[in-house]
């Protein structure tokens, strides 16, 4: 799904008449069905999202998910909330966010054409505040948070304790907390706070089987399976030629819908296996006439030949 930068992504709105109604722990709190919207969760993930989402002792419930890209962190946010019923919304940290992102900021298009009324934005928690006054249930994922300061850190804790939102000197908006999820990826580029661990309940992602990544690969490209082998060995060799071990199940569906869908014949196919797996100028010029990658383009385009052919 496409995401922007910060905000609602989608429009489930909450349970309408037509939804039906997710399951329910002790104490009517909403559980999510991860199973049922397509995603694949080990029982670690399992328990870790019902402890997250059963969490009690005031401020949000909060669930800090660590691992290498490609591992399906956004993914569970995503899961979470399309099994919950929930409105969801993203935003995707850097080493320069801060404030402005998180509560209030200033749109400097509107600044530039005198716009008074629109010159200040609400940022991701302002908007989640005010959705957890409005729906029954809010799911936040807050993107790779080891890329944003300590200080962001620090401004995070104290929402999620708190709930408070300030938007302008003098004025704050409360955030309805036992209404809200709080999904929080890391990356593992830095450290959290100590206050933070404490805060979180959290889940360590590993990476997923080879098996699960060929078969959720085939089924978000349309490619047959036999040709989805083929492309993701070829994507692992070029990867880890350069020492890459964590290709995501992202770039490896991205080139096996390309090479299904556009390649007319085998140069297409190392092409498109260069453009996908390789992270390096350096490794795509090495890749493109590495003899095992040109046959392996070889066997991949003969697959895709014969799986095109009209059955008679």
């Amino acid at each position: 799904m496409g995401r922007p930068p910060g905000g609602r992504v989608g429009g489930r709105g909450g349970l309408g008449p037509d939804r039906p109604r997710p399951p329910r722990g002790r104490g009517g709190v909403i559980l999510p069905d991860l199973a049922a919207v397509g995603y694949e969760a080990d029982r670690g993930t399992k328990l870790a999202v019902s402890a997250a989402l059963t969490q009690r002792g005031g401020g949000a419930r909060a669930l800090l998910v660590t691992g290498a890209p490609g591992t399906g962190k956004t993914a569970l946010a995503e899961a979470i909330a399309a099994s919950t019923g929930a409105d969801f919304f993203y935003a995707l940290l850097h080493p320069w966010s801060g404030a402005d992102d998180l509560f209030c900021g200033v749109d400097i298009r509107a600044a530039v054409a005198g716009e008074a009324d629109h010159v200040r934005q609400p940022g991701i928690l302002a908007q989640v505040a005010r959705a957890s006054h409005e729906r029954e249930l809010v799911v936040v994922c807050l993107d790779e948070v080891d890329k944003a300061p300590e200080a962001t850190e620090a401004l995070l804790l104290d929402w999620l304790q708190s709930g408070r939102v300030p938007l302008r000197p003098g004025e704050h908006i409360e955030t309805r907390l036992d209404r809200v999820i709080v999904v929080l990826t890391s990356n593992g580029g830095r450290r959290h706070t100590d206050a933070l661990l404490r805060r979180c309940r959290r889940l360590r992602m590993r990476p997923m089987s080879q098996e699960l990544r060929l078969r959720l690969a085939a089924e978000r490209s349309g490619a047959p399976a036999g040709v989805v082998r083929l492309i993701d060995r070829a994507c692992q060799l070029v990867a880890r030629a350069e020492g890459n071990d964590a290709l995501s199940l992202q770039e490896i569906s991205h080139a096996c819908r390309e090479v299904w869908e556009v390649a007319e014949g085998a140069d297409d196919v190392v092409d498109t296996l260069v453009a996908w797996a390789a992270r390096t100028d350096e490794c795509a010029q090495q890749a493109r006439t590495h003899p095992r990658l040109r046959q392996l383009a070889a066997a991949i385009w003969g697959e895709v030949v014969r799986a095109r052919r009209p059955v008679a």
